[in-house]
């Protein structure tokens, strides 16, 4: 058996005999302020350095006001051979005896919530009748590690309470001040004090008035445990189950002395059972082998004629909605050979197509990933490639974007729109900065010389390039064009610029046409023809796609050289082409110069970022956004032959050169032989490289069901979230997990076919899966909520009222402001996403629920407490389990800090191409062996009355406006900023409790806010957009390695010049502001 040395209190005891000290409480000490006792301040400044603040365990309810404490009272007792083992592990020593009992608190607290610096507070020891103690209480700072024995934790112990006792000699005020104890008036100087009644004072503690005081006292049978607590914070049923775990601690240690402290168990079998398998006995029986598309087809046979859905142009039934769902069906199948568990894309808005494309791809046995259309073009991309989708569904209004990634991303073969019979006439929506007519115009008129004239510069300095440069540039289109220039041939040129070809090849041809967007190049131009007495050149200032209009045509050759990157995208160039072969005669050439490559445009940014990065003290304006340019490949010139048959050749080339630079290393020229009257049998390549399909495509497909065998194991969906390496990572979601939760639903809220429901949801967050399908097998109607009612909480109540919505999902924050309206149909209101901060009475039922996308949407739900002022996440649903755990996969007691754990039917197979971190976190039941249990990353505690109260995250993630946000994954985007050296991302709340993120960077100089927010907004969703960017020396980390978030400054407080953002002052105007930056993303 391990005995515990004792110290003897007289031979570390100083002489106290000198000193002339106050009652406590009383008079100010004089004993303290000279330099005498400057050891024992060096000792505590020491002790007490970093971020610190006294232990407590987590408040039950909100703090109340300090003159609304309420004092109450708990005790048990420690006997029979639990006490006789204390006793004899301590030698009967009272101080020995103090160790053992300390360490049991100092233990719970470490465990309760999970932090390992313990600072606990403990009166100065009993001394003759004649002395007084200079301090009422003296701080206890121990380091509780799971891996150390209970013998060296006792150790430490002793070591800290035999410091403590030598250095007592040091005043209220001085230890206040150590402990960096600010806010005296709202928070104790201690939470937590211990005491041994027969060794220590405790005359001081009812002034003290600690959250928390555990007083034991050693009698001759037992120890008595008294408990005085703050009832203003804490439950009687939780200090009982503290004083249970506290009793279990003790039996554990007394029992085997050399345990470690990883392995002590503070739950009786008994409480562990409770906790684990009463609470999770969740089991509902279901139609495990059903897929939720198959259920739909059930109900579309049941209720044909019945509204499905409602968006803002139209409704459709569900015999509709099933036979278009069933054509999208047969075509991904037949036509593009679609495989079970195959990723299929969907880029399109929360309309009825998007539903359809939804259970179409389902239908074939595929899975659906939601492509957001408010993401940017680089997360798309990712989530493409990562998902290695060949085939996506989407709509017109994503034409640009499209075409953009299917150039871009290997995989990528076929995209098909749904709302148009003539997808290469669809005209780009957004269009491109680069061909507005005011910034050629002030091109034009700034202009010097020909080179500045046409926009030239170089992309890695910024400076102009050399007339070298743009010499060879000139020469290398009339070399190439040479052979075919006659006196009697007429050449269009679109984009004629400051003339560098025209006025080279003009000479050498009979009629020269020059068009230009510009009115004052153009006018430049014609001062120059005239000066210099030029007969055949004409000039138009015509954009592209009006060429059409000039009153010229039968040209032999069309020139478009180092123009077609200002074009809006692909379809344009598609339209200007068509044109301009219009224009030409039976035969002729198109010479297409100056191309960005699309293959070789990484090569081309990295190329410029380690420039950059190089370069970047001398100032260079080093051009690194390519997202406006358009970069085409050979291949989609290859293609257009099949869509333009007098398109008979192309031949491919580099420039023609001695001086190498990006045009010469990341362009390519092209001509086009043409030949009007090709009648076919001219060589077409093998095959396309990439598909276009428009919607009628789709009328050739059969309306009837199609059979693919598809089970509850298949993918039902993945969906992107974002990850701790700064990658989105896709989560595989099984069609048994998605049927798991439409049962649940169904049955907790008695859904039929008189229910009218919404689709709020955006379609990259996944509570979107949560709004359709349950209602989808009962036959009620769902309402797609379009964007224009979910900018005021007036309109959307109404057209609820109008629509006799009778269940609607919310996001957190917008259910907080609807619940202020009045809702004569609603019977359920779910929200979710978020922590709900507070809830009023309602007519209908509010829902609280929690879920991660590793568990298909929810977890847990909770029917909201209107009174209750922390709202909790709930139980777990139907065949769903839940657990709170520490590190060591340990239950933890009620009212104890873990890990929320889940295991059961709702768990998703894991991260798709990511083996690692699916083994990492989803991970073998420690309870259960054979089954999987997921490791959610939040932080999470069970209530007194078995409920799950949501804290918060354990790592760097969090949840902003309902979207789930990897602070690391913004962190990374701004270090790869070349005037970045260091960013720390961290979330804040502002003055109503609403979050916020703000960036801190460490740059040599101050970089502009808005610039740094258009970078980021080409990489990042807008809702990981930070709110403030604030420049700082340094970053201060605490004595544990974490950031020192109070170092670092409030953006609130900082006059920093960033007068274009406005706080929100009234209420009004932050509803205001919460609504726009949750639902439309608007950049603040």
């Amino acid at each position: 058996m391990i005995k515990v040395e004792c110290y003897q209190r007289d031979v570390i005891r100083r002489d106290r005999n000198e000193l002339q000290l106050a009652d406590l409480g009383g008079e100010t000490m004089a004993v303290n302020s000279g330099t005498k006792f400057e050891k024992e301040r060096h000792y505590w400044r020491n002790k007490l350095e970093g971020e610190v603040e006294t232990s407590g365990f987590l408040m039950e309810y909100a703090r109340p006001r300090p003159d609304h404490y309420q004092k109450a009272s708990y005790r048990f007792e420690i006997t029979g051979n639990v006490w006789r083992k204390l006793l004899a592990i301590s030698k009967r020593n009272e101080h020995a005896l103090y160790l053992v009992l300390l360490s049991g608190i100092n233990y719970l607290l470490s465990r309760y919530t999970g932090e390992q610096d313990i600072i606990v507070g403990m009166p100065a020891f009993k001394a003759e009748a004649s002395m007084k103690t200079a301090s009422h209480v003296l701080a206890l700072r121990t380091l509780v590690q799971q891996e150390m024995s209970f013998k060296n934790y006792l150790g430490k112990i002793k070591k800290t309470v035999a410091e403590a006792d030598e250095n007592q000699q040091i005043s209220f005020t001085h230890m206040a001040e150590f402990l960096n104890h600010q806010d005296a008036d709202a928070v104790p100087l201690f939470k937590t004090v211990v005491a041994l009644e027969n060794i220590h004072q405790q005359g001081c503690i009812e002034a003290l008035k600690p959250d928390l005081f555990v007083s034991f006292q050693l009698d001759e049978e037992r120890i008595g445990v008294q408990v005085d607590y703050h009832a203003g914070l804490y439950s009687a049923p939780f200090i009982t189950s503290i004083g249970c775990s506290l009793l279990q601690y003790y039996t554990v240690v007394v029992q085997n002395p050399g345990i470690a402290l990883r392995d002590i168990e503070i739950l009786s079998e008994d409480e562990k059972k409770k906790i684990s398998f009463e609470i999770n006995n969740t089991k509902q029986e279901f139609d495990a082998s059903a897929a939720v598309h198959l259920m739909f087809e059930e109900q579309a046979d049941r209720t044909p004629e019945r509204v499905a859905l409602i968006d803002q142009h139209q409704s459709m039934t569900y015999r509709e909605l099933n036979e278009q769902a069933n054509r999208l069906a047969h075509y991904l199948v037949t036509n593009q050979g679609v495989r079970k568990d195959e990723c299929v894309g969907i880029l399109l808005e929360n309309t009825i197509n998007q539903v359809v494309a939804i259970l179409g791809v389902l239908k074939a046995g595929a899975a659906y990933v939601p492509m957001d259309p408010e993401l940017p073009e680089e997360k798309l991309k990712h989530i493409i490639q990562d998902a290695q989708i060949s085939q996506v569904v989407s709509g017109k209004e994503h034409i640009k974007a499209l075409n953009r990634l299917q150039w871009t991303c290997h995989t990528f073969d076929t995209y098909i729109c749904l709302d148009t019979d003539r997808v290469h006439g669809v005209e780009e929506k957004e269009k491109s900065e680069l061909m507005s007519k005011s910034l050629w115009d002030y091109v034009g008129t700034t202009s010097t010389d020909d080179i500045t004239g046409g926009g030239w510069s170089n992309s890695y300095t910024g400076e102009s390039f050399t007339k070298a440069e743009m010499d060879e540039y000139g020469d290398n289109i009339l070399q190439k064009l040479r052979p075919y220039l006659q006196k009697d041939i007429r050449i269009l040129e679109i984009g004629c610029a400051s003339g560098i070809s025209m006025y080279r090849i003009a000479p050498l041809v009979g009629f020269y046409y020059g068009t230009d967007l510009s009115e004052e190049i153009i006018h430049k131009n014609k001062q120059r023809i005239q000066l210099e007495g030029i007969s055949n050149i004409k000039l138009a200032a015509v954009a592209a796609h009006d060429i059409d209009e000039i009153n010229e045509k039968d040209f032999d050759i069309v020139i478009i050289n180092s123009v077609i990157q200002c074009f809006h995208g692909h379809h344009y160039f598609r339209k200007v082409l068509s044109k301009a072969i219009a224009l030409m005669k039976e035969q002729g050439f198109i010479f297409i110069g100056d191309i960005m490559d699309q293959d070789l445009k990484g090569e081309l940014e990295a190329s410029l970022e380690a420039f950059k990065s190089e370069h970047w003290s001398k100032g260079y304006k080093t051009k690194t956004d390519w997202s406006k340019e358009l970069f085409l490949s050979r291949d989609y010139f290859s293609d257009l032959r099949f869509d333009f048959k007098a398109i008979v050749d192309f031949d491919f080339s580099i420039k023609i050169h001695t001086l190498e630079n990006e045009l010469t290393k990341y362009r390519f020229d092209a001509l086009l032989s043409i030949h009007k009257n090709n009648d076919g049998k001219a060589a077409l390549p093998a095959r396309r490289k990439k598909h276009q399909h428009s919607a009628d495509l789709l009328s050739e497909y059969s309306l009837d069901n199609p059979r693919v065998g598809v089970e509850r194991n298949h993918l039902a969906y993945v969906i992107y979230t974002s990850g701790t390496t700064g990658t989105p990572k896709g989560v595989m979601i099984e069609h048994g997990s998605l049927v798991n939760l439409c049962h649940w639903h169904n049955h907790r809220y008695q859904i039929t076919e008189s229910d009218h429901a919404t689709r709020y949801a955006g379609f990259g967050f996944d509570a979107s899966v949560w709004e359709l399908f349950p209602y989808f097998l009962k036959g009620a109607t769902v309402h797609m909520i379009g964007s224009d009612l979910r900018l005021d909480v007036a309109q959307l109540n109404t057209y609820y009222e109008e629509n006799h919505i009778t269940i609607s999902f919310l996001p957190s924050q917008m259910c907080e402001l609807f619940m202020e309206c009045h809702h004569p149909s609603l019977r359920y209101l779910l929200t979710g996403g978020d922590k709900l901060r507070g809830s009023k009475p309602t007519s209908y039922t509010v829902v609280n629920n929690y879920g991660p996308t590793e568990n298909t949407v929810v977890a847990t739900s909770y029917v909201v407490d209107h009174e209750r002022h922390n709202i909790p996440i709930g139980q777990p649903i139907s065949n769903v389990q839940v657990y709170i755990l520490d590190p060591y996969h340990r239950i933890q007691p009620i009212g104890a800090q873990g890990e929320l754990c889940i295991s059961g039917q709702g768990l998703a197979r894991g991260y798709l191409n990511q083996e690692q971190l699916t083994k990492e976190k989803f991970v073998e039941h420690p309870l259960m062996p054979g089954m999987k249990m997921y490791k959610t990353g939040d932080l999470a505690r069970w209530t007194t009355d078995q409920q799950i109260e949501f804290l918060g995250r354990i790592d760097q993630q969090v949840k902003i406006r309902a979207y789930r946000i990897e602070l690391a994954e913004i962190e990374r985007a701004l270090i790869q900023y070349e005037r970045i050296k260091d960013a720390i991302v961290i979330d804040r709340e502002d003055g109503g409790g609403d979050k916020y993120l703000c960036a801190y960077y460490l740059s040599e100089q101050e970089l502009e806010s808005n610039e740094l927010k258009a970078y980021l907004s080409l990489k990042l969703p807008h809702y990981m957009i930070p709110s403030f960017f604030i420049r700082i020396p340094k970053i201060i980390f605490t004595v544990n390695g974490k950031v020192n978030r109070k170092g670092l400054p409030d953006p609130y407080e900082i006059a920093d010049g960033n007068a274009g953002f406005m706080v929100p002052q009234t209420e009004v105007e932050q509803n205001i502001a919460t609504i726009w930056r949750e639902i439309l993303g608007v950049i603040e």
